[in-house]
């Protein structure tokens, strides 16, 4: 006869994580999320050993949610460029990145000298990434990262634009690096899509300050 019944959630591996222990053969969850999905041990014992243990596995179904942690990146030319997102969905998804058209459809970037795309499962999780080699004029604009799987589809959106990077001889002859318009265009374009113009001068702020700052450090660059 079973007297006592222990419930823990496995944390990953053969670790597991002790929660409060439960008489009788029924764990119960109310409105259960997603965030409680994994394996629990149910371990059964009474006063004569040895105790008995089942493993069960908790799936949680939900449609896809993505994240993308940075909207906004800039990037001078011809270097390398790394956009993410991050996905949450059960069962698992068929996940891939587009690049948006105007007045056209949506490209699907596909593995390749261009680009390189690659993805890290864990659990209900995933991580995706977008390399792009050897940025140029052509890849401004915005990236879509979907995620899609028998429950629903999701995207995030990502915009990409240029940092123009350049050397501004003052009136008093020395030479210096400014930012020149990159986070200026690109908040200015943000702007002018959301109708707004707070963003605007906020990062024009923020340029402007950047090119003061990388003033000091070149004052005395080699010749």
């Amino acid at each position: 006869m079973c007297r006592q019944k222990t419930f823990s959630r496995c944390a990953g591996g053969n670790t597991f994580e002790r929660h409060e222990t439960y008489n009788g053969s029924l764990l119960q969850f109310h409105r259960v999320e997603r965030r409680q999905m994994g394996a629990y041990l149910c371990i059964a014992s009474n006063d004569v050993p040895p105790a008995v243990s089942k493993r069960v596995t908790l799936a949680v179904n939900f449609a896809p949610v993505v994240k993308a942690p940075n909207q906004l990146l800039g990037a001078p030319l011809s270097t390398d460029v790394q956009l993410e997102c991050y996905v949450e969905a059960f069962p698992n998804t068929i996940n891939y990145w587009v690049k948006n058209r105007r007045g056209s459809e949506d490209e699907m970037l596909l593995e390749g000298l261009k680009y390189s795309v690659r993805e890290e499962r864990s659990g209900y999780k995933v991580l995706m990434w977008l390399l792009i080699k050897g940025f140029t004029e052509q890849d401004v604009g915005s990236y879509k990262c979907v995620s899609t799987n028998s429950l629903g589809k999701a995207d995030g959106t990502l915009r990409l634009y240029e940092i123009k990077i350049g050397f501004d001889r003052s009136s008093r002859g020395k030479d210096h690096v400014s930012i020149i318009g990159g986070l200026a265009e690109a908040a200015q374009s943000s702007g002018a899509n959301s109708g707004g113009r707070g963003l605007f001068g906020c990062w024009k702020k923020l340029s402007h300050f950047l090119s003061m700052c990388l003033f000091v450090p070149v004052l005395f660059w080699p010749r």
